[in-house]
């Protein structure tokens, strides 16, 4: 089954039988583009920006609107944690995904304001990730 929260999916088992979860991560600058996609089974994917509605995450060390970054994607096993640490590593922006590095189980994407994409070591190598 899958549950859609948002565009925020928590997935459990396979699409079909034999056949795994596929999930395209888009531009947010592009929503026509995919960046990467993230195939497999029991996962969940969160993503926290800019894309869907502006500027309306609150950097608590500012007390405004967090800039820099356009996006955010985190996978990992429970879509609560994904979604939490997906608005964290926004906040935080490159300092994010280096604090997601020592949560065991979660990879992270983040996309800068200029378009630039980096990834915590594992994105690529992570079991559920073929991009």
């Amino acid at each position: 089954h899958a549950v859609n929260g948002g565009g925020d999916l928590q997935l459990a088992g396979e699409s079909a039988p034999n056949r795994p979860w596929r999930v395209g991560i888009a531009d947010p600058h592009d929503k026509s583009r995919v960046l990467s996609v993230i195939t497999g089974r029991d996962f969940a994917v969160a993503t926290s920006g800019i894309s869907e509605r502006g500027f309306h995450i609150t950097n608590p060390s500012t007390g405004r609107a967090s800039i820099g970054y356009a996006s955010a994607t985190v996978t990992g096993p429970s879509l609560t944690y994904a979604d939490a640490y997906a608005t964290a590593v926004f906040v935080m922006g490159r300092n994010g995904t280096e604090w997601a590095r020592t949560i065991d189980g979660y990879e992270t994407m983040l996309v800068a304001d200029d378009g630039a994409v980096s990834a915590s070591p594992g994105w690529h190598q992570h079991v559920h990730a073929d991009h």
